[in-house]
């Protein structure tokens, strides 16, 4: 497979569908496009990469490294690979490590992604962690809705800064498709009566 501007821009739509079915196999043709075989070989140089000094080939390597663990390549390796770019001082590199995780879309990476949500020093990386949880990468439904408590936590806590509390709410929509406005009592009234 030749990644074609036309078939990176199909790759681009799939992997944004509301079917997760349709990323996975965006993810598939994503590897392919890259020849990546699925392989520990291949996480072995992607790991390089993401270590390497070139800020690009890092970052194309741990969006790479998401796509491998999600289709079951060294998947516990690469989640702690990338739980340890979460502390690295850069904040491109924080970024694509929340976007790799994403894509892992396990249940041990939402931790990671909550904390990265709630208390990364960068806005930007706290947005996209703040998607990752509620709408892109390859968390299942019924994942995400293991995550509405805590973001109620987080919408009750006055000490979370205005974007990161915009955040929390954008979330819960996109979690829940409920309507509600920016306030922590409605949120929490309605999710008791789903209980």
């Amino acid at each position: 497979i030749k990644l074609t501007p036309k078939l990176n821009a199909l790759a681009v739509a799939a992997i944004n569908s509301n079917d997760l079915r349709v990323r996975a196999a965006a993810l598939e043709v994503d590897l392919a496009a890259y020849g990546l075989p699925k392989t520990s070989a291949t996480i072995d140089q992607l790991e390089r990469q993401a270590s390497s000094a070139n800020q690009a080939t890092r970052i194309w390597a741990l969006w790479a490294l998401g796509l491998m663990a999600n289709r079951g390549v060294e998947t516990e390796r690469v989640t702690q690979f990338l739980i340890v770019r979460l502390s690295d001082p850069n904040e491109e590199i924080r970024h694509w490590a929340v976007e790799g995780l994403a894509y892992v879309g396990t249940d041990e990476t939402i931790p990671p992604l909550m904390k990265a949500f709630r208390d990364d020093p960068s806005q930007l990386v706290r947005e996209r962690a703040a998607c990752s949880v509620a709408q892109s990468g390859m968390l299942t439904q019924e994942q995400r809705m293991t995550i509405v408590p805590q973001l109620l936590d987080f919408a009750d806590d006055a000490s979370l800064d205005p974007a990161t509390r915009a955040f929390t709410f954008h979330a819960l929509r996109d979690i829940t498709a409920q309507k509600f406005p920016d306030d922590a009592t409605a949120w929490r009234t309605w999710y008791n009566t789903t209980r």
